[in-house]
This record gives C-alpha cells, sequence and structure tokens, in this order.
C-alpha cells in the first residue's frame, strides 16, 4: 500500500476511533503519525492534538503543535491548522492555571 493511502486509512480509523474507543484511537492517529511523516496532513495532526488532549496527555500535544509550527513556516496554507491546535493547547494550559505557558 503506497504510503499516503496507510496514512490516511489510519488517520481516519483514528479519528473513528476516539468516539468509541479514545485509547485505541489514539493509538492509530499516533501510529499514522510516526509512521507516515512525509504523508502528514495537518488536519490529522490537529485531531491528534485534540485527542492528546481530551486524554490529559499535554507532552503528545505539545510535541505535535510544535512540529505543526515548524512545518507551518515553509507552508503557510497549514497555519489555520496550527492556530486551531495551538489555541486549544493553550486554553487546555489555562485551564490547568499554567498560565505563563498557555501565553506562550
Amino acid at each position: 500500500m503506497p504510503p499516503a493511502a496507510a496514512y490516511g486509512l489510519l488517520s481516519e480509523l483514528g479519528k473513528a476511533l476516539l468516539d468509541v474507543d479514545p485509547p485505541r484511537g489514539i493509538e492509530k492517529l499516533e501510529e499514522a503519525y510516526g509512521n507516515y511523516p512525509d504523508a502528514r496532513k495537518p488536519e490529522n495532526d490537529a485531531a491528534l492534538v485534540k485527542a492528546y488532549l481530551n486524554a490529559e496527555r499535554a507532552a503528545g500535544a505539545r510535541r505535535v503543535v510544535l512540529d505543526m509550527a515548524a512545518r507551518a513556516k515553509d507552508h503557510a496554507e497549514d497555519a489555520p491548522y496550527l492556530v486551531d491546535a495551538a489555541s486549544a493547547w493553550g486554553d487546555y494550559l489555562y485551564g490547568k492555571a499554567d498560565f505563563r505557558a498557555a501565553a506562550d
């Protein structure tokens, strides 16, 4: 199977599983994210960030947001997804009273 197709399949499966089995959904999104870096799509990265935050896995969310920020420097069309993911991460940190990190 071509990498882009495998990435798409794993990402869609992961997003679908988030509603019924969040740990498995995150696992599939992570598998797509980690195994197919050249096929990544910003909307799936943003979904992974939100899944991490819902599962209280802030370190994972931070890593993906930073990766998205690095990619957005070369791909301006990805910026709206970065803003969405970074805002969700900032809201999460603010809710945890980590105001300094949320401001960053």
